[in-house]
Protein backbone atom coordinates (compact mmCIF):
# COMPACT_ATOMS: atom_id res chain seq x y z
CA UNK A 1 0.00 0.00 0.00
CA UNK A 2 2.72 2.30 0.57
CA UNK A 3 4.11 2.07 -3.10
CA UNK A 4 -0.13 3.13 -4.31
CA UNK A 5 -0.15 5.90 -1.86
CA UNK A 6 3.61 6.67 -3.23
CA UNK A 7 2.31 6.67 -6.59
CA UNK A 8 -0.83 8.63 -5.80
CA UNK A 9 1.23 11.37 -4.43
CA UNK A 10 3.44 11.17 -6.90
CA UNK A 11 0.81 11.66 -9.62
CA UNK A 12 -0.75 14.39 -7.29
CA UNK A 13 2.04 16.12 -7.01
CA UNK A 14 2.32 16.27 -11.18
CA UNK A 15 -1.36 17.47 -11.13
CA UNK A 16 -0.26 20.20 -8.63
CA UNK A 17 2.83 20.85 -11.37
CA UNK A 18 0.95 21.04 -14.50
CA UNK A 19 -2.09 23.46 -12.24
CA UNK A 20 1.15 25.30 -11.39
CA UNK A 21 2.33 25.69 -14.97
CA UNK A 22 -1.62 26.30 -16.63
CA UNK A 23 -1.23 29.29 -13.24
CA UNK A 24 1.88 30.46 -15.09
CA UNK A 25 0.75 30.88 -18.62
CA UNK A 26 -2.77 31.90 -17.63
CA UNK A 27 -0.42 34.58 -15.65
CA UNK A 28 1.92 34.99 -18.68
CA UNK A 29 -0.94 35.70 -21.22
CA UNK A 30 -2.70 38.20 -18.52
CA UNK A 31 0.78 39.75 -19.04
CA UNK A 32 0.70 39.81 -22.43
CA UNK A 33 -2.56 40.78 -22.89
CA UNK A 34 -1.82 44.03 -20.25
CA UNK A 35 1.30 44.53 -22.85
CA UNK A 36 -0.71 44.89 -25.74
CA UNK A 37 -3.56 46.85 -24.23
CA UNK A 38 -0.60 49.02 -23.06
CA UNK A 39 0.34 48.83 -26.62
CA UNK A 40 -2.39 50.10 -28.13
CA UNK A 41 -2.89 52.88 -25.36
CA UNK A 42 0.46 54.42 -26.70
CA UNK A 43 -0.85 54.03 -29.94
CA UNK A 44 -4.16 56.03 -29.14
CA UNK A 45 -2.00 58.28 -27.66
CA UNK A 46 0.28 58.64 -30.51
CA UNK A 47 -2.48 59.13 -32.45
CA UNK A 48 -4.08 61.80 -29.98
CA UNK A 49 -0.85 63.78 -30.73
CA UNK A 50 -1.04 63.40 -34.28
CA UNK A 51 -4.05 65.32 -34.48
CA UNK A 52 -3.05 67.57 -31.77
CA UNK A 53 -0.21 68.87 -34.22
CA UNK A 54 -2.59 68.28 -37.57
CA UNK A 55 -5.42 71.03 -35.29
CA UNK A 56 -2.49 73.49 -34.02
CA UNK A 57 -0.99 73.49 -37.98
CA UNK A 58 -4.36 74.12 -39.31
CA UNK A 59 -4.62 76.68 -36.61
CA UNK A 60 -1.33 78.26 -37.63
CA UNK A 61 -2.76 77.81 -41.31
CA UNK A 62 -6.00 79.71 -40.45
CA UNK A 63 -4.04 82.82 -38.54
CA UNK A 64 -1.70 83.27 -41.81
CA UNK A 65 -4.90 83.25 -43.70
CA UNK A 66 -6.55 85.51 -41.37
CA UNK A 67 -3.13 87.74 -41.47
CA UNK A 68 -2.96 87.77 -45.31
CA UNK A 69 -7.05 88.69 -45.35
CA UNK A 70 -5.82 92.05 -42.83
CA UNK A 71 -3.06 92.68 -44.93
CA UNK A 72 -5.24 93.06 -48.24
CA UNK A 73 -7.58 94.98 -46.33
CA UNK A 74 -5.28 97.27 -45.64
CA UNK A 75 -4.09 97.84 -48.71
CA UNK A 76 -7.72 98.35 -50.31
CA UNK A 77 -7.87 101.34 -47.05
CA UNK A 78 -4.56 102.28 -48.44
CA UNK A 79 -5.83 102.73 -52.03
CA UNK A 80 -8.82 104.05 -51.03
CA UNK A 81 -7.28 106.96 -49.35
CA UNK A 82 -5.26 107.53 -52.23
CA UNK A 83 -8.46 107.64 -54.09
CA UNK A 84 -9.27 110.20 -51.79
CA UNK A 85 -6.73 112.46 -51.54
CA UNK A 86 -6.58 112.17 -55.76
CA UNK A 87 -10.43 112.96 -55.80
CA UNK A 88 -9.68 116.27 -53.28
CA UNK A 89 -6.81 117.03 -55.24
CA UNK A 90 -9.11 116.99 -58.40
CA UNK A 91 -11.51 119.20 -56.91
CA UNK A 92 -9.10 121.91 -55.34
CA UNK A 93 -7.85 122.14 -58.71
CA UNK A 94 -11.32 122.56 -60.39
CA UNK A 95 -11.74 125.21 -57.52
CA UNK A 96 -8.60 127.36 -58.85
CA UNK A 97 -9.62 126.64 -62.24
CA UNK A 98 -13.07 128.03 -61.20
CA UNK A 99 -10.86 130.98 -59.09
CA UNK A 100 -8.70 131.78 -62.54
CA UNK A 101 -12.13 131.81 -64.82
CA UNK A 102 -14.05 134.36 -62.42
CA UNK A 103 -10.79 136.58 -62.48
CA UNK A 104 -10.36 136.78 -66.07
CA UNK A 105 -14.21 137.22 -66.41
CA UNK A 106 -13.73 140.39 -63.48
CA UNK A 107 -10.75 141.37 -65.66
CA UNK A 108 -13.00 141.43 -68.83
CA UNK A 109 -15.95 143.34 -66.64
CA UNK A 110 -13.29 145.96 -66.05
CA UNK A 111 -12.06 146.11 -69.30
CA UNK A 112 -15.47 146.28 -70.22
CA UNK A 113 -16.19 149.08 -68.07
CA UNK A 114 -13.01 151.20 -68.94
CA UNK A 115 -14.22 151.15 -72.61
CA UNK A 116 -17.48 152.20 -71.84
CA UNK A 117 -15.64 155.26 -69.80
CA UNK A 118 -13.78 155.53 -72.55
CA UNK A 119 -17.00 155.94 -74.90
CA UNK A 120 -18.65 158.35 -72.64
CA UNK A 121 -15.18 160.31 -72.26
CA UNK A 122 -15.65 160.77 -75.91
CA UNK A 123 -18.86 161.57 -76.41
CA UNK A 124 -18.40 164.19 -73.37
CA UNK A 125 -15.36 165.65 -75.87
CA UNK A 126 -17.51 165.92 -78.32
CA UNK A 127 -19.98 167.60 -77.07
CA UNK A 128 -17.46 170.07 -75.28
CA UNK A 129 -16.25 170.27 -79.08
CA UNK A 130 -19.84 170.95 -80.61
CA UNK A 131 -20.34 173.58 -77.78
CA UNK A 132 -17.29 175.36 -78.18
CA UNK A 133 -18.22 175.10 -81.85
CA UNK A 134 -21.96 176.33 -81.68
CA UNK A 135 -20.22 179.19 -79.33
CA UNK A 136 -17.76 180.33 -81.92
CA UNK A 137 -20.56 180.35 -84.51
Amino acid sequence: MLAVDSSILSVHSSILSVRDIILAVGRFMLAVDSSINAVNNIMLAVDSSILSVHSSMLAVHNIILAVDSSISAVNNIIFAVGSFILAVDSSMLAVHNIILAVGRFMLAVDSSISAVNNIILAVDRFILAVDSSTSAV
